[in-house]
């Protein structure tokens, strides 16, 4: 009887962890319309996909596969409401817009990929749906 109780527990476990990496690996769209930089890479305006790297870090990746950059979390971000749906937000300093935060939704905290220093203004985009 103990070894039947420990076969479901794993099982729920199995269950609960594999959904959970599921949700964390999903790739999500994003319409970029305009260039922008995105760790050292200077990316064009497009469809994006983005999500968790299998290292630490995020991964975004224009869906023609052109370019691609891994960005490297300085830290986790968290706001009063976390956003439902996904979104990038852009530091723009003097029209040159960079990828400065990453939230991939679904209740979670965000990340910041760049802290930048001098005056900006921020521009979010959502993900497309």
């Amino acid at each position: 009887m103990k070894h039947l109780r420990f076969v479901a527990a794993a099982a729920v476990l199995a269950l609960l962890v594999g959904s959970g990496l599921a949700q964390a690996q999903r790739k999500i769209i994003f319409d970029i319309p305009f260039q922008f930089v995105a760790g050292d890479q200077t990316m064009e305006p497009g469809k994006y996909g983005v999500e968790r790297a299998k290292t630490p870090g995020i991964t975004i990746r224009d869906t023609a596969g052109k370019s691609a950059a891994i960005l490297m979390p300085l830290t986790s971000l968290g706001r009063p409401e976390l956003p439902s749906s996904a979104e990038l937000v852009f530091d723009d300093v003097g029209g040159k817009m960079t990828l400065s935060e990453v939230w991939l939704g679904q209740g979670t905290d965000g990340w910041l990929v760049l802290a930048t220093k001098s005056e900006h203004k921020h521009r979010a985009l959502r993900e497309v749906k």
